[in-house]
C-alpha cells in the first residue's frame, strides 16, 4: 500500500509539473491548437475577446506573446489577430470561426495551420 501511494504521488507531481501546469486553463474559454512543431494556447474572456496568446515548441514551456492588434474580417472570415514575440517579430493569426482551426503566418515562414484540440 505504501508503494502504491508513493507511485500515485509521483504521478501527480509529474502531471502537475508539465508545460501547462503553470497556466490556469478554463476549458470553456481557452483553446489549444497543435501543429507539427509547436502548439498555441489562445485565452479568451466570456465575450470571446482574446486576452492572451502563448506558444510552445513541442513540450517546451509556454511563452506569452503580446497582442498588438485584432480585427474582425467579416462574416465567414472571422478574426485576425496580430501578436509579437519578445524579439519584436510579428505574426498574424487567422481564426475563421469559434470551433475552427487557426492559420498562423509571419516570421519569414510559410503560413501554418494549427488544429484545434477538443
Amino acid at each position: 500500500m505504501k508503494k502504491f501511494l508513493i507511485v500515485l504521488t509521483l504521478i501527480g507531481l509529474i502531471a502537475t509539473s508539465g508545460p501547462l501546469a503553470a497556466l490556469e486553463m478554463d476549458p470553456n474559454l481557452d483553446m489549444i491548437y497543435s501543429g507539427a512543431s509547436f502548439s498555441a494556447l489562445l485565452k479568451f474572456d466570456i465575450n470571446d475577446q482574446l486576452q492572451a496568446v502563448y506558444f510552445s515548441a513541442k513540450g517546451d514551456k509556454w511563452l506569452e506573446y503580446e497582442i498588438i492588434g485584432n480585427d474582425y474580417a467579416g462574416e465567414g472570415k472571422g478574426w485576425v489577430y496580430k501578436v509579437q514575440d519578445g524579439m519584436g517579430n510579428q505574426y498574424t493569426i487567422k481564426r475563421p470561426g469559434l470551433d475552427s482551426n487557426i492559420t498562423m503566418s509571419g516570421g519569414g515562414g510559410k503560413p501554418v495551420t494549427l488544429v484545434r484540440k477538443k
